[in-house]
């Protein structure tokens, strides 16, 4: 009898361990999978304030992640490090910043595959000189202001010269900022800056100075784009791709009459400016639909904008391997 008793005993505790693991394996799968391939937590994307990422609040606020069966978080992170820092501890998921900055973060050890490409700076962004200047070859040899830490100025900067067989050592650098640039010639202490509105502008207006050279001339260079890390994707490649879908509704609701104008407020509010204060800056960007993106990232010009920034900040010293980033874009969100 004793026999038999331990003999049912052991059989219970076999059986409850195997419920048990069963449990555990069950607890996983709903935490953090679901069956239709939606992830089934809230997706947070983090990018700066910037007037390119405003369509990601329209999207939040009139319903259509929602719609669309994904739950966002926008977070406005101004540091590019914190972002960075944010991704690599599971905090977010994705992100939103410059391809040349993104590619940067990818020789740190950042994981992102950029799935989208958001906008593009269309005249915000340039080069000012004086008067007797007429191409960026007439700069060798004189002062240029330049953010020679990294970022978009400096690679449009880079991406223009090395088209033209000439490097930085070609011109005599100050390096400061892109608004101190801009201010330091306006003020007449350099003879060309590299620098972004409103100090474009500024230039302008000097009796002095002219744009040489602004980014509507070079579509596609100075970009945004979308990334999510390659495991987010891989687990998940129908939430990215709700997500993807819901910045070209978006984009679309921002573009009927009937709801242009609650799509702007949305927007400016999101950048802590008024309607008449986005409306103004709004000439200076050009928000990327889903047949630019069929265009522009299907084509491949967003990896070969890729490329061509890895060579840039190898050739620069700013990374000390060159980068690869032959996994850097997957294009099949913005072909379906």
């Amino acid at each position: 009898m004793k026999k038999s008793i331990k003999v049912w005993a052991l059989i219970c505790v076999l059986v409850l361990a195997v419920a048990g693991l069963s449990a555990c394996g069950g607890s996983n799968g709903s935490s953090e999978e679901s069956v239709d391939g939606l992830y089934d937590e809230t997706i947070s994307i983090s990018f700066t304030t910037w007037i390119g990422y405003a369509p990601f609040f329209v999207a939040k606020e009139k319903g259509i992640f929602e719609k669309n069966g994904v739950d966002v978080d926008l977070r406005v992170i101004e540091s590019a490090a914190d972002i960075k820092s944010a991704l690599m501890a599971g905090q977010i998921q994705g992100y939103a910043q410059t391809p040349d900055t993104i590619i940067m973060g990818l020789a740190a050890g950042t994981d992102a595959v950029q799935v989208l490409n958001l906008d593009t700076s269309r005249g915000g962004d340039g080069i000012v000189c004086k008067q007797e200047f007429n191409s960026i070859e007439d700069l060798a040899g004189h002062t240029v202001a330049i953010d020679t830490s990294g970022g978009a100025s400096l690679f449009y900067f880079n991406s223009l010269i090395r088209d033209l067989g000439l490097t930085m050592d070609d011109f005599d650098i100050q390096n400061m900022s892109a608004g101190d640039a801009g201010s330091a010639f306006v003020a007449g202490r350099v003879d060309a800056a590299v620098t972004w509105e409103p100090w474009l502008t500024n230039a302008k207006q000097t009796d002095f100075g002219k744009v040489l050279r602004s980014s509507d001339q070079d579509p596609g260079i100075i970009c945004d784009s979308l990334g999510f890390t390659s495991e987010f994707i891989r687990d998940y490649p129908d939430s990215v791709q709700a997500i993807v879908d819901s910045w070209f509704e978006a984009l679309d609701m921002i573009n009927e009459e009937e709801t242009h104008d609650e799509c702007i407020e949305i927007m400016a509010e999101s950048q802590g400016m008024t309607v008449d204060e986005f409306n103004a800056t709004l000439p200076s960007v050009q928000y990327y639909d889903k047949e630019m993106n069929e265009d522009f990232v299907g084509g491949g010009g967003l990896q070969e904008l890729c490329e061509k920034a890895a060579g840039i900040w190898y050739e620069l010293g700013m990374v000390k391997e060159e980068i690869d980033c032959s996994n850097a874009v997957d294009k099949s969100f913005v072909m379906n």
